[in-house]
């Protein structure tokens, strides 16, 4: 039978306990900060795409008409004609 020995208790009588744990917060608060940061980015670059697509489906679907002279690329025109054949097939089902 092995006897455990019972874990050290941390002692705060070290010089710069208060200093490290400060630290350690500060680098916390960036790490959250950061990963804020990105989620901000990656919603609002998704929020960005699903805008120009639908204005491009709505542009070539003919809804908003009333700006005339207004030219759509042909990556657009494939795009909205993917997801017309998308809308298509699930109405089939």
């Amino acid at each position: 039978m092995k006897v455990i020995e019972k874990p050290r208790q941390a002692t705060t009588d070290l010089p710069d306990a208060e200093a490290l744990i400060r630290e350690a917060r500060q680098r916390q608060r960036r790490r959250y900060s950061v990963f804020a940061v990105i989620v901000v980015l990656v919603i609002a670059g998704a929020s960005t795409a699903v805008a120009i697509v639908t204005e491009a489906v709505a542009r070539i679907r003919g809804i908003g008409q009333d700006r005339p002279g207004v030219r759509i690329g042909p990556a657009v025109r494939s795009v909205a004609r993917g997801l017309d054949q998308l809308a298509q097939s699930r109405s089939r089902l």
